[in-house]
């Protein structure tokens, strides 16, 4: 049931972003400038579709969680998705 709960939420994330994030600098991530005083919203549901990260994402396929028992969702290792946030203002 476990790993239908997380297929589920990788799949379909109750938001699909997080709130906004202001830049307090100028960054550089991946090769494109984030301004000091910009804006960033992270595309939750992106995250979930992502080929990079996930096998065959488009496909609902539960058992891909059966390999790992613990796997985080609170973003506190390692971000492979995040429903409900991340962070000290995760849900």
């Amino acid at each position: 049931l476990k790993c239908v709960i997380l297929e589920g939420l990788r799949r379909h994330p109750p938001g699909h972003f997080v709130l906004p994030h202001a830049v307090t600098e100028d960054v550089v991530l991946d090769g494109y400038l984030v301004p000091k005083n910009g804006t960033v919203n992270f595309m939750v549901a992106e995250m979930g579709w992502d080929l990079r990260v996930w096998e065959d994402p488009m496909e609902f396929k539960p058992e891909r969680f059966l390999k790992d028992e613990t796997f985080d969702i609170t973003g506190s290792k390692e971000i492979k998705m995040m429903p409900f946030g991340a962070g000290r203002r995760i849900c």
